[in-house]
């Protein structure tokens, strides 16, 4: 690690090495035109004092310099950044630093005239003012800027120094101080822009650090997604036969302790299954699987409907559960905010043991309601209102007691309220209470979408049975399961382990009246693309399709399709309700 270390910042000092030479390379043009300009005032004087020849001689020689320097600035290309190039580079800026140094140190001793004191103040102020100028542009390395001002100045302090007159040899001493002065300003000025630049590469590598490590954490989340999303076909596969297997069993129970183990082995496989769901759902909200449909749509009709799914359990508990001023038209998703409203009210219920659950709106500044779900429960302690957040964390449960509930719920509210963009308040007394509050957009009666689902009716006839239904999939004891179930029913099995069976029993002969197909089989065709194929063969039979996989791609394509869609584990209540639902209305 600490060799590592080594290697990175002594790659950084090359790469802030090299950027001090670039700032000098960008400062060249600016460089070469003020050389040209500060040139100008003292020819002027020089031509008008008589000295033509040599004035003519020093402006060619000066133009010259300049020529060499802007050519060896053309001729590297800033855009390959090469390090060996850059430092050739910059010992060809400390070479013209000097070549250009020597030229006006040379002009010093060539027009040094104290008995003319126009040529001698001209000349004192181009040489003071081109190294004063030259200090901003050539202190990112300082060495450069000491090439160029001490041949520069150095000439003509000498001379004024042991000049005769003391106004002379003050000003040298003067223009000493001068120059050992913008030496040490460069040097400072040096330090400075490395500095700048040493913090902006840490910087650069504390970014880059950053972003790996948010890449790892988010590989590794997605890498737990899919881990989950993978595991929970393979294990669904088992726990949905053992459902199917439950419910065969439960017919052949003959006393009331075999039904007490059976009750006890059902609860267990609920509650594994309650489990893989909401793990399933937690893993396509943080892998980003999940996309939103917002609709606008009645808010009444949709709590109904909630609410009086969960009126016999708050019954059950001795709890009044109620319902009011909720006739707003909202715009969301009408089945993520279903999933979140019932992950409250489930929260509400398990964690109340009596009073009331009262649910209401009221209205929020700006184009929102705020919807109201508050219960008479145990409350949060503030130092948990965050925590109740997070996966498997409980108040009042530190032994994981299954029928307190998984844990998970909140985890998933705050995780889909997020998606929806509806912020979540909480308000809590410990021992009265808890309050949350959703803010929820008005959505507008154009566009209404109403929801005309109801729960299905009970029905004394049987529409199952000596219905033909052919059953596809690779899993023996699913099949077996499946098939249990559906005799029980009084319905006539056709069982195909896979899509070319299924087939090659079609074209031998046999006309199913109902498809109970697997999306996942073996061979090139799936669960949708079999059926497709059978009804090009027999016309529109009703099917539904059963999965256990969780990919954004298998869900779309089921739905793109318009096929009723049930994801294992299932139970056969659930099961029996999507066929009559699919026989009426002819899916």
């Amino acid at each position: 690690m600490h060799s590592t270390d080594t290697n990175i910042n002594l790659q950084h000092q090359k790469e802030v090495s090299a950027d001090k030479i670039l700032i000098i390379h960008n400062n060249t043009p600016m460089i070469l035109i003020g050389t040209m300009l500060a040139c100008v005032p003292l020819a002027i004087v020089l031509w008008s004092e008589g000295y033509i020849g040599g004035t003519i001689g020093w402006i060619c020689l000066l133009s010259l310099i300049t020529i060499i320097r802007w050519l060896h600035y053309r001729a590297f290309n800033q855009q390959e950044r090469l390090l060996e190039k850059i430092t050739l580079q910059g010992k060809g800026y400390a070479f013209t630093a000097f070549l250009s140094g020597c030229f006006w140190g040379g002009t010093s001793i060539l027009f040094f005239t104290p008995d003319n004191p126009s040529i001698f103040m001209v000349l004192v102020l181009t040489l003071v003012s081109m190294v004063g100028g030259s200090m901003a542009s050539l202190s990112s390395r300082s060495l450069f800027f000491t090439f160029f001002a001490i041949p520069a100045l150095g000439p003509l302090c000498i001379m004024m120094f042991f000049q005769d007159v003391l106004f002379y040899q003050w000003l040298a001493v003067g223009v000493l101080v001068f120059t050992g002065s913008t030496l040490v300003f460069s040097r400072n000025l040096q330090r400075a822009i490395t500095k700048s630049l040493q913090l902006m590469y840490k910087n650069m590598e504390l970014v880059d650090d950053l972003k790996n490590q948010t890449e790892a954490a988010n590989k590794a989340n997605n890498d737990k997604s899919r881990f989950i999303a993978t595991a929970s076909h393979d294990l669904r596969q088992p726990l949905h036969a053992v459902n199917l297997f439950l419910y065969s069993l439960g017919n052949k129970i003959t006393t009331e302790d075999q039904q007490y183990d059976l009750n006890r082995i059902q609860h267990g496989i609920d509650s594994l299954g309650d489990l893989f769901s909401a793990l399933l759902d937690i893993s396509q909200l943080d892998s980003g699987a999940v996309t939103t449909n917002k609709i606008n749509f009645h808010l009444k009709d949709k709590m109904q409907k909630i609410l009086d799914q969960y009126s016999l359990d708050a019954e059950a508990k001795g709890l009044d559960l109620t319902l009011d001023n909720c006739d707003k038209i909202v715009f969301s998703d009408p089945t993520l905010f279903e999933q979140l409203i019932r992950n409250l009210l489930s929260n509400a219920i398990q964690y109340t043991e009596q009073g009331r659950i009262d649910v209401f709106t009221k209205v929020s500044e700006g184009n929102s309601i705020s919807l109201h779900i508050r219960d008479t429960g145990i409350g949060i302690p503030e130092d948990d209102r965050e925590n109740i957040f997070g996966e498997f964390f409980q108040i009042n449960n530190p032994e994981r007691n299954r029928d307190k509930g998984l844990g998970l719920g909140l985890a998933i509210v705050r995780r889909t309220a997020k998606l929806l963009d509806l912020p979540i308040q909480i308000h809590s007394i410990l021992g009265k209470g808890t309050e949350f509050i959703i803010e929820i957009p008005l959505g507008k009666s154009v566009d209404l979408v109403v929801d005309s689902s109801r729960p299905p009716t009970v029905s004394t006839e049987n529409k199952f049975k000596d219905l033909n239904i052919l059953v596809i999939d690779n899993e023996i004891d699913i099949l077996d399961g499946v098939q249990h179930l559906l005799e029980s029913w009084g319905s006539n099995v056709i069982r195909a382990e896979s899509a070319e069976r299924a087939m090659a029993l079609v074209d031998d002969g046999s006309y199913p009246q109902f498809i109970l197909s697997d999306y996942r089989l073996p061979g090139d065709l799936n669960g949708c693309e079999v059926v497709n194929s059978i009804r090009l063969k027999l016309g529109d039979i009703p099917a539904l399709i059963i999965t256990g996989d969780s990919g954004v791609s298998v869900m779309s394509e089921i739905k793109s399709q318009n096929f009723v869609l049930l994801s294992k584990p299932i139970k056969p209540a659930h099961l029996r309700v999507a066929m009559t639902r699919c026989l009426k209305e002819g899916l």
